[in-house]
């Protein structure tokens, strides 16, 4: 059986003066390539100069213009392109179209995230934080925040049939644009968590990423043990500053692509 085609993308968008998002950016997509990853990846950037100063075949780089903007609406901006995306994205050549966020690291091969049939939408709920916490309940029902007995879903990993992605987008978009439920921040991701609730209205089939695959060592207390998140597909570093994040995906980067017995890079630097 042929291979599923997948393509991958990711959002960078970086305030004048910084470089953070396009850092992560460079680090994700060169961890997807490092893991043997079979599909193509696209990164969506609001600056003029290229992530990767060498064009590389199988990565795409989309330029978005965004207004000068403060830090949280440059970051609700490129929240918005979750979903907007579909508007320049070529998805015709692909079976799976897949979004990670910019601060996610591969570990080891994510083509086999998407071996499975039985699905159209795959997502990953954050274990032991309740779909009620605020970053998720936004477009909740008052019933649905007594009754509701599951952990919220991130927005920052999924995947969909590429089929079904056009209708997916515009659906979390229509959600997340409408005024919410309770006088809460946050829209993309609490709509992200509303589109699932209502999945089956639409026909569309759910199913949860691989138990253990995606990680949260900056976030969740049961991932942060090392021994716990190295054997991960996907390291998701939410829960910290981009500063922070950034240095933690660089140190896991080396050690997961660069660690040899010799200490070979380690001999090289040494003054």
């Amino acid at each position: 059986m042929a291979s599923k085609r997948i393509l991958i993308y990711t959002i960078a968008f970086d305030a004048p003066g910084s470089a953070t998002c396009r850092q992560m950016a460079r680090l994700l997509v060169a961890s997807l390539v490092r893991t043997g990853f079979d599909g193509e990846c696209a990164i969506m950037r609001n600056t003029m100069d290229p992530i990767f100063l060498i064009p590389r075949v199988g990565i795409q780089e989309i330029f978005v213009e965004t207004e000068p903007l403060c830090d949280q609406a440059l970051a609700d901006e490129a929240k918005r392109w979750k979903f907007r995306a579909r508007e320049v994205l070529d998805i015709q050549r692909f079976d799976v179209i897949a979004f990670l966020d910019v601060d996610c690291l591969a570990l080891r091969k994510v083509d086999v995230l998407f071996e499975a049939d039985d699905w159209d939408i795959l997502f990953q709920r954050e274990a032991g934080r309740g779909i009620q916490d605020d970053v998720f309940s936004s477009y909740l029902t008052r019933q649905e925040m007594e009754s509701l007995n599951c952990d919220g879903v991130n927005s920052g990993t999924w995947a969909t049939r590429a089929t079904v992605y056009p209708a997916i987008m515009e659906e979390w978009e229509r959600i997340s644009e409408r005024a919410p439920m309770r006088d809460l921040p946050w829209r993309d991701q609490p709509g992200w968590n509303r589109l699932l609730l209502d999945s089956s209205r639409h026909g569309w089939q759910l199913r949860p990423f691989t138990e253990g695959a995606i990680k949260f060592p900056l976030h969740l207390d049961r991932d942060k043990d090392w021994l716990c998140y190295r054997e991960s597909v996907i390291l998701h570093c939410l829960g910290a500053r981009d500063v922070d994040k950034l240095q933690f995906m660089y140190g896991i980067y080396m050690q997961t692509f660069f660690h040899d017995p010799q200490g070979t890079i380690p001999n090289l630097l040494d003054m």
